[in-house]
């Protein structure tokens, strides 16, 4: 009986044995494989991220740009309707904060008559700021009718 039990445990570990080898990890080219298509999928998704910081933050410029040139606008038309003259001397230089940074916006001003209108003028109000080393711009038109106007030179 010992002799039965002996040969037996020896064919379990033959069969063990058998199994362990027939059964085959993963190589170690595979795994270079493996790690080099995640890497290049970590970096994608690093410059997607870093893309949309970027559209982030030039929108939050632009939005801050829009609402001063439309601030700008409104005080134009309200100084034609109430004070009866045009805006020659305004504010040329904006600065908003913006969580730590401080966003320079520089505005230009050119208000002229309507050829062959002598009542109507075009007030147009451009922005402009720097971001990542360009010049960035944006611009706002109207045509004011005249109600009286003097302009003040």
């Amino acid at each position: 009986m010992l002799a039965k039990t002996i040969s037996r445990t020896g064919n379990y570990h033959k069969l063990l044995s058998r199994r362990l080898n027939s059964v085959k990890g993963f190589t170690f080219l595979e795994i270079l494989v493996a790690l080099m298509i995640f890497s290049l999928g970590v970096i994608a998704l690093f410059r997607s991220f870093v893309i949309a910081l970027d559209r982030m933050e030039y929108l939050t410029h632009r939005i801050y740009a829009s609402i001063l040139l439309d601030n700008r606008m409104e005080k134009a038309i309200r100084m034609l309707r109430v004070y009866q003259a045009l805006p020659v001397d305004v504010q040329r230089f904006d600065r908003v904060d913006v969580g730590p940074k401080k966003i320079n916006f520089e505005q230009v001003l050119y208000v002229k008559p309507v050829e062959d209108f002598s009542d109507i003028f075009q007030v147009d109000i451009s922005m402009k700021w720097n971001q990542r080393r360009r010049v960035m711009s944006m611009s706002r038109a109207a045509y004011l009718a005249d109600f009286g106007v003097t302009t003040n030179r």
